[in-house]
């Protein structure tokens, strides 16, 4: 029975280790998906600039006319319309 039990501890200690060397492959995946998937800085201003929006919007529904979603693109762009007039 002490065989058993110790045969037990020791596929306990090798679960925990294996499950504790994933969790720090995930965080490093993670942390170089972020790294990579950064904005630069003055991208992000640009982005973010109220003035520069608008053309942004209106490139992204172009694009998304000219593809396989247009239906999706028109009801957006109604959506982002009403919200528009709603606003004011």
């Amino acid at each position: 029975m002490s065989r058993d039990l110790q045969v037990l501890a020791a596929q306990k200690e090798v679960l925990l280790a294996r499950a504790a060397l994933e969790r720090l492959s995930v965080a490093m995946q993670v942390e170089s998906l972020r790294e990579r998937s950064r904005v630069p800085p003055r991208l992000a201003s640009l982005l973010g600039d109220r003035q520069v929006r608008p053309l942004l919007m209106a490139l992204a529904m172009f694009a998304l006319r000219r593809s396989r979603f247009r239906k999706i693109a028109l009801i957006a762009g109604i959506v982002a319309t009403v919200v528009k007039v709603l606003r004011k």
